[in-house]
């Protein structure tokens, strides 16, 4: 028997940004220059079906010339954005760690527990990644798809796919401008490969 073509996902967290050590940049936050160097090593002789970004700046800037590069579709979605942080929005790890640190501790003991301050839960945010992605999945079977976006989307994925807990997925490095490829088949089964590769590493 046959087994049809597996869905390539390939999950890459934007480059670094201008401001260091924010829990969580906002929007319009745009990338340094060393993280606009570090997403034009994704430019090679790849090519994908599809390109999915979430709207942030850091994000959909580069998206938005990839696709064009490419001559392929793109979806600008807000489902792919990063958790709000509410209150945390554009504040330094430090700072939030003088004045809550039982809240952040609590962000990385228990994740699926947290709130930020004026925020998104984390319960709903897992929820609405892993929503997205598996709806990505059935609109586009069998094709490859780079989705560009940030890394607690990237573990809300794999919490799923894995079938893991979202706090084991902090045992995952997710690296500035990597390819993570995750392939989905049909019998609902998935595997990992390439994991924290660049474009010119990935092998098939």
């Amino acid at each position: 028997m046959i087994q049809a073509t597996p869905t390539t996902l390939d999950m890459v967290r934007h480059g670094k940004i201008v401001t260091p050590d924010l829990m969580c940049a906002g929007p319009d936050e745009p990338l340094s220059a060393t993280g606009l160097a570090q997403m034009e090593k994704l430019k090679t002789d790849i090519s994908w079906d599809i390109i999915v970004s979430s709207p942030y700046a850091r994000c959909s800037n580069f998206a938005k010339e990839l696709a064009t590069c490419m001559e392929v579709p793109l979806i600008i979605d807000a489902a792919w954005q990063e958790i709000d942080f509410g209150a945390w929005t554009d504040l330094t790890r430090l700072s939030i760690w003088e004045s809550d640190r039982r809240r952040l501790l609590q962000l990385w003991s228990a994740p699926l527990e947290f709130t930020a301050p004026g925020g998104e839960s984390m319960a709903d945010f897992v929820l609405r990644i892993q929503s997205a992605y598996r709806q990505l999945l059935r609109n586009h079977q069998g094709k490859s798809i780079f989705l560009l976006t940030h890394a607690g989307v990237i573990r809300a994925i794999l919490a799923d796919a894995l079938g893991i807990d979202y706090r084991n997925t902090q045992k995952f490095d997710i690296g500035y401008a990597k390819i993570n490829r995750l392939y989905a088949y049909t019998d609902g089964e998935f595997s990992l490969r390439n994991w924290g590769c660049n474009a010119s590493e990935l092998i098939d």
